[in-house]
């Protein structure tokens, strides 16, 4: 039979600096921005490729074709394949991709590069 009284729960905000002495339930809450993540990657997808064509520019130098060339690439290694495998202290595994703030970074640092260039270009082509 039920007395009546129920068992007070309280939550409070974990506290991840700090050493765990007991057993502890951690519940974690995130969002769902899929959506956001899918449109970041065909983003970075889409400046990738307005990169490439900006290394065919015959007003860029050779130094600032290898430096475009050498910045896409290293977007492909981090951001194309997606997936990077972890390993935790325990030996297990797990592959982990690019959330949304890392595609974003990359968009950004590669249409700096962009910009950059393609405003050289076109002081050199007097456009």
């Amino acid at each position: 039979m039920l007395t009546g009284q129920r068992r007070k729960i309280s939550f409070s905000v974990f506290d991840t600096t700090k050493e765990l002495t007991k057993k502890t339930t951690v519940y974690a809450f995130y969002t769902n921005n899929k959506k956001e993540v899918s449109e970041a990657r065909v983003d970075l997808d889409k400046t990738i490729d307005e990169a490439r064509i900006l290394t065919g520019d015959p007003y860029l130098k050779v130094a600032e074709i290898a430096e475009t060339q050498m910045r896409l690439l290293q977007m492909q290694l981090r951001h194309l394949d997606r997936l990077e495998i972890l390993y935790l202290p325990d030996g297990t595994t797990y592959l982990r991709q690019a959330n949304y703030a890392e595609l974003q970074q990359a968009i950004d640092a590669l249409r700096r590069l962009i910009d950059k260039y393609s405003k050289i270009a076109a002081d050199r082509a007097g456009r």
